[in-house]
C-alpha cells in the first residue's frame, strides 16, 4: 500500500513540474511569404515610380527588420563597401530601412517603395534585394530556440533615358561527343554567356532530331546577369543531371542533330546553334570483337 502511494505521489509531482515549471521550452515556427518575389523596373533618370511589396506572416508573431542589399553575380552577400541608395526609399510613415517592426501571426503588411533615380545617375542596371530578417520574440515566462529567417524580393532596376537595352549573348560551350554509344544516355552541356549590358532570360527550345522524328525541350527561363556564364537547363527532363543540359536514356542509332534556338527575353535577338552526332553500338561491337578474338585463339589452340 505504501509502495502504491509513493508511486502515485511521484507521478503527481512529475506532472506538476511539467505544467508549473516557468522555464518550459517551446520551439518557434516561422513562415513568411513575400509577393512579388521578383520586380523588374525600367525608369528614366529624374522620374519617380512606386512599387508595393507584400509580406505575410503565417507563423508565430515576430520582429522584422527591412534591409536593402546589393545583388551580384555571386548572389546575395554582405558587402561592407555597399552604401544604401538614397533614391530608393520606403514611403510608409511607420516603416523605414534598418528599423524593426512587429508582425503578428496571420498579419500582412504592404511596403511601398519609392524609386526616383536622379538625373545625373549613371544609366545602367541596378540589382537590389528588399530583404526582411526576423528575430524571435521571447516572452518572460518561457525560453525559445533562437530561430531566424530571411526572405527577400529581387529588384532589378534598369535606369535608361532611351528605353533601349543592350542585350547580347553567345553560346560559350556546346559539348556533345561526335560519336555516341547507342545504349548510353545522351548527354550534352550547353553554356550561355551574357555579353550585353543588361540582364535577360532565354526563351526557346532545344530540338533533338533523328531519322524517325524529333523532340523539343523547352528551356528554363533562368536569369542571366551581365557578364554571367551559366548552364542552359530544360524543363520536364526527369533524368537531367546538375552539370548537364540534357541527360536522356534510350536507344539511339544513326545520324542526329541537336539544335538550341532561343531569343533574349521576348525580343527579336535570336541565337541558334546546331551540333551533329552519330549513334552506333560501338561498346557492344567492341565486346563482340573481343569475344570473337578470344574464341578464335581458343579454337586455334584446340586444333594444335
Amino acid at each position: 500500500m505504501k509502495k502504491k502511494l509513493t508511486i502515485s505521489f511521484l507521478s503527481c509531482f512529475i506532472v506538476s513540474l511539467l505544467y508549473l515549471n516557468p522555464c518550459s521550452v517551446r520551439a518557434q515556427s516561422l513562415s513568411l511569404s513575400i509577393a512579388p518575389p521578383v520586380v523588374e523596373i525600367m525608369i528614366k533618370p529624374g522620374k519617380t515610380i512606386t512599387q508595393t511589396i507584400k509580406i505575410a506572416n503565417g507563423g508565430e508573431s515576430t520582429i522584422i527588420t527591412p534591409l536593402l542589399r546589393e545583388y551580384t553575380l555571386n548572389g546575395l552577400q554582405d558587402n561592407p563597401n555597399f552604401t544604401r541608395d538614397t533614391w530608393i526609399e520606403i514611403l510608409n510613415r511607420d516603416l523605414a530601412f534598418d528599423k524593426s517592426f512587429f508582425l503578428k501571426t496571420g498579419e500582412e503588411r504592404q511596403v511601398v517603395l519609392k524609386i526616383s533615380p536622379p538625373k545625373d545617375l549613371a544609366e545602367k542596371d541596378y540589382f537590389r534585394v528588399l530583404l526582411f530578417t526576423t528575430k524571435p520574440v521571447i516572452p518572460f515566462d518561457y525560453s525559445q530556440s533562437s530561430i531566424s529567417q530571411s526572405i527577400g524580393s529581387l529588384i532589378f532596376i534598369n535606369v535608361t533615358s532611351s528605353g533601349m537595352k543592350n542585350k547580347a549573348a553567345e553560346i560559350s560551350a556546346f559539348q556533345i561527343p561526335k560519336i555516341v554509344d547507342s545504349f548510353s544516355p545522351l548527354e550534352t552541356r550547353i553554356l550561355l554567356k551574357n555579353t550585353g549590358d543588361t540582364y535577360f532570360r532565354p526563351q526557346g527550345f532545344i530540338t533533338l532530331k533523328g531519322l524517325i522524328g524529333q523532340t523539343d525541350f523547352a528551356l528554363n527561363p533562368n536569369l542571366f546577369l551581365p557578364g554571367e556564364t551559366k548552364l542552359l537547363t530544360v524543363d520536364e527532363v526527369p533524368y537531367a543531371k546538375d552539370n548537364q543540359t540534357l541527360s536522356l536514356p534510350g536507344i539511339y542509332l544513326g545520324k542526329y542533330t541537336l539544335t538550341t534556338t532561343f531569343t533574349l527575353d521576348e525580343g527579336t535577338i535570336k541565337i541558334s546553334q546546331t551540333k551533329t552526332f552519330y549513334a552506333i553500338p560501338w561498346k557492344g561491337m567492341a565486346i563482340f570483337l573481343l569475344m570473337l578474338f578470344f574464341w578464335m585463339i581458343i579454337k586455334k589452340r584446340k586444333r594444335k
